[in-house]
Order: structure tokens, then C-alpha cells, then sequence
């Protein structure tokens, strides 16, 4: 389920993994396809590694 953790938590997964103190340099988050901006926003001040966003032609809003 896409919006699980926003349901459950209130929160995204990204800023679960903040609040945890675990988004750091080691974190690998694969097929991390449903992240906002805010969410980027975390994960690149900490990755050593360039982020590349595809948008999904399929996705409807």
C-alpha cells in the first residue's frame, strides 16, 4: 500500500527513518518511487550519491 506509513503514523517513511535516527549515509532506500519533495529534501543532505527522480507517465493524480 502506497500511503501506509501516512495513514498509520501521520508521517511519510522518509521521516519515520528521521524521527529513528536512522537516515544517514548508510541507509540505502531502494525503489523509494512514492517520496515528495520534503522527502528529497532529507535524503539528499545526507546522501554521498546523485538522486535521479523518473516520473512515472502512468501515475495518476
Amino acid at each position: 500500500m502506497r500511503d501506509f506509513s501516512i495513514q498509520h503514523y501521520g508521517v511519510s517513511e522518509v521521516m519515520i527513518y528521521v524521527d529513528m535516527a536512522l537516515l544517514n549515509n548508510k541507509l540505502i532506500l531502494a525503489y523509494s518511487i512514492f517520496i515528495n519533495q520534503a522527502d528529497l529534501l532529507y535524503i539528499s543532505a545526507v546522501s554521498l550519491i546523485v538522486i535521479t527522480t523518473i516520473e512515472n507517465k502512468y501515475t495518476t493524480a
